[in-house]
């Protein structure tokens, strides 16, 4: 026994390493000669007590049956029997940090190719990786949850569009079935937007469910052994970095607007000029002006030149519609202008005539020969 640590060892392999190895503790490297090694005799009284149990187990009746229902449920958390060294068939109980890999007591001591290397016990290097494991699990669970918010969030999105195109679509239902096509064709174009997104984050949340699933196995001893596990770590990390280098926020999406462009067409807002004594306006020259027709807050008026405007004089009659605002915004009101002579109608080659309002310029300008 070291009279520094207290740890116990065997006489002969701790001979061996003070006189041809180092002369200090192979467990807390305090200065040690062999003359200083202190016999601990519990020990063997220790060991004739165990030897003693292990004929009184063996002799037991019951000794093969219950230690098959044993086996099963009960693990040890030092040694696992599974895990042995190649060279000495002895349990890995150390982590060789310089050659990266698990050895047993004698290839630490004794072999010359882990001679001066880093030591650490194998437990606590396994505890380090399940616990960065773990760690991994953890955000895989938040990343996943924040993924299934966004998936409801896409899912009430489309909830709301389908509810907002069945509104609308009721409104239009007295009107042509042209019009109708029209709608559904607006929402199978945004829904093909949200399905599309849905789809993405659908097949990220598989993803991850089965990364998780298979990072929970790896941290199940029955399944990978704890030597396996350290060397996958490095893989798996890189796995999971290139998985987290696309951030969760890269998902969220502008929702798709649940209106629809209403295809009502508005009604019609008449008026009437009545140009009397036609021949003495063109002879004077005068300007006729309409009463203000009220369209939803504008006012619209006509302005008719009998003369004829901008064109030699007595072969047209000119008029201008406009509005008494003026906007910053060009929007175009289509306009028809029937024209009719009450007297004699065979020299008018059409009774109406066509305008396109430009609301930006306030007026159109429009000449009938």
């Amino acid at each position: 026994m070291c009279p520094s640590c207290s740890k116990m060892c065997c006489r002969e392999c701790i001979t061996k390493w003070l006189t041809e190895r180092k002369r200090e503790c192979p467990y807390c490297r305090a200065p040690l000669h062999v003359h200083q090694l202190v016999n601990f005799r519990l020990m063997d009284d220790i060991y004739a007590e165990l030897e003693r149990l292990e004929q009184q187990r063996l002799s037991s009746p019951r000794a093969s049956s219950s230690s098959g229902a044993g086996a099963s449920n009960q693990r040890h958390y030092d040694y696992d029997a599974s895990e042995q060294c190649a060279l000495h068939e002895a349990p890995l109980h150390y982590f060789c940090v310089t050659c990266n890999e698990s050895i047993c007591s004698d290839c630490a001591m004794f072999e010359n190719k882990h001679r001066d290397h880093n030591f650490e016990r194998l437990n606590k290097v396994y505890e380090r990786h399940v616990a960065l494991i773990q760690h991994e699990i953890g955000l895989i669970q938040t990343r996943l949850s924040q993924l299934q918010a966004v998936h409801e969030g896409v899912e009430g999105n489309v909830r709301l569009l389908k509810q907002a195109a069945e509104q609308r679509r009721a409104e239009l239902e007295t009107f042509v079935q042209e019009v109708l096509e029209r709608l559904n064709n607006q929402l199978k174009a945004k829904l093909a937007v949200l399905l599309g997104h849905k789809r993405e984050v659908y097949k990220e949340s598989q993803l991850l469910e089965t990364i998780l699933s298979e990072l929970s196995g790896q941290i199940d001893r029955s399944v990978c052994p704890r030597t396996m596990l350290i060397k996958k770590t490095p893989e798996l990390r890189q796995m999971l970095t290139e998985i987290h280098q696309k951030p969760v926020s890269s998902y969220y999406r502008a929702a798709v607007s649940a209106s629809f462009a209403s295809e009502i067409a508005p009604s019609w807002h008449t008026a009437s000029l009545t140009l009397h004594n036609f021949a003495q306006l063109r002879v004077a020259e005068q300007v006729v002006y309409s009463e203000p027709l009220m369209v939803n807050g504008m006012k619209w008026r006509l302005k008719v030149y009998p003369n004829g405007l901008l064109m030699p004089p007595g072969f047209h009659i000119s008029f201008l519609l406009f509005s008494s605002l003026s906007l910053s915004v060009y929007a175009i009101y289509p306009s028809l202008l029937p024209m009719f002579d009450f007297f004699d109608s065979s020299h008018l080659p059409s009774p109406v005539c066509q305008a396109m309002v430009w609301l930006g310029v306030r007026s159109c300008l429009c000449f009938w020969s």
